[in-house]
C-alpha cells in the first residue's frame, strides 16, 4: 500500500514537471504572465508617456533597437498593444505563413480606406485616405506594392505615401525586418507633419511598428505607435484614446487581410 501512494505521487509530481515545461517557453517571447493574460482576454495594451519604459515588446532581435529608437526620441505620448488569437487554419509550414505575413505587411496600398474610432469625435473616421509606394521621396511615382513569392529578405525597405485624415498628407520609410521567427515593419515619418496650419511632428519624430510572431496554433500582433510632438491645446491628452484606436485598426487590418492569405 505504501508503495503504491508513493507511486501516485510520484506520477502527480511528474505531471506538474510536465505541464510547467509546456510553458516555460512562453519566457522566450513575451513570459508566462503575459501569455496567460491574453489567453483568457485576448489583448493587453498601455498608454505610456515620457520616460517611461516598454513593457509588452516581444523578445525578438530587433528588441534593443527599438528600444533605442525610444530612448533616442523621448516620446510624448505612446501606445502598445498586445493581441493573441486562433490561426484559422494551421496546415502550412512557419516558411509559407511568415512570407504571407511578409507580404500583407508590404501592401501599403490595402491600408487605403480602413477606419479608427475618434475618441474625439465619438465615431468611425477614414485613417488613411489614401496609402501607396512611391518611388522615392525625390520621385513620388505611385508604384503597387512590392511582393515575393521565395525568400524573405533579412531587411528591406520602401518609401510610401500616406494621406491622413488628421494629419495630412506626408511620406515615410518603411523598413522590414526578418529574424526567422517573426516580421517587424517599421513606419517612419521622413516628412514634417501637420495639424490643421500648425506643424505638429518633425521629421522622424513619428513611428509605428508592427510585429507578427507566428506563435503555434496562433498569431501573437504586436502594435507600437508613438510621436514627440508640442501638446498645443492639450492635444495629446486628448487623442490617447483615439492614438490606441488607430494602433486596433492596424491589427484589424493585418487580420482581415492574413484571412485572404489563408483561404
Amino acid at each position: 500500500m505504501k508503495d503504491y501512494i508513493v507511486l501516485i505521487i510520484l506520477i502527480f509530481l511528474c505531471n506538474f514537471i510536465s505541464a510547467d515545461e509546456k510553458t516555460d517557453y512562453s519566457d522566450e517571447i513575451i513570459g508566462n504572465e503575459n501569455l496567460k493574460i491574453l489567453t483568457q482576454k485576448g489583448e493587453i495594451s498601455r498608454i505610456f508617456r515620457a520616460g517611461e519604459n516598454l513593457e509588452l515588446l516581444p523578445n525578438i532581435s530587433a528588441k534593443e533597437q527599438i528600444k533605442k529608437d525610444i530612448k533616442d526620441i523621448k516620446p510624448s505620448i505612446g501606445v502598445e498593444l498586445l493581441l493573441f488569437y486562433k490561426l484559422d487554419e494551421n496546415n502550412k509550414e512557419k516558411s509559407e505563413i511568415l512570407l504571407s505575413i511578409y507580404n500583407i505587411l508590404r501592401s501599403i496600398s490595402t491600408l487605403k480606406g480602413i477606419q479608427y474610432y475618434s475618441a474625439t469625435r465619438k465615431r468611425m473616421r477614414i485613417f488613411y485616405h489614401d496609402a501607396y509606394v512611391i518611388e522615392s521621396p525625390n520621385n513620388r511615382k505611385k508604384t503597387d506594392d512590392p511582393e515575393f513569392s521565395d525568400n524573405i529578405p533579412v531587411r528591406s525597405g520602401l518609401y510610401a505615401s500616406f494621406k491622413d485624415s488628421s494629419f495630412g498628407e506626408y511620406t515615410c520609410f518603411v523598413e522590414y525586418l526578418s529574424d526567422g521567427n517573426s516580421i517587424t515593419m517599421k513606419i517612419e515619418n521622413i516628412t514634417q507633419i501637420w495639424y490643421l496650419i500648425l506643424p505638429a511632428v518633425s521629421q522622424r519624430n513619428l513611428k509605428s511598428y508592427v510585429i507578427i510572431i507566428p506563435y503555434d496554433e496562433h498569431i501573437l500582433f504586436y502594435g507600437l505607435s508613438y510621436l514627440k510632438a508640442l501638446n498645443f491645446f492639450g492635444i495629446l491628452d486628448s487623442r490617447s484614446d483615439s492614438l490606441y484606436n488607430r494602433v486596433v485598426a492596424i491589427s484589424d487590418w493585418f487580420k482581415t487581410e492574413f484571412k485572404k492569405y489563408s483561404k
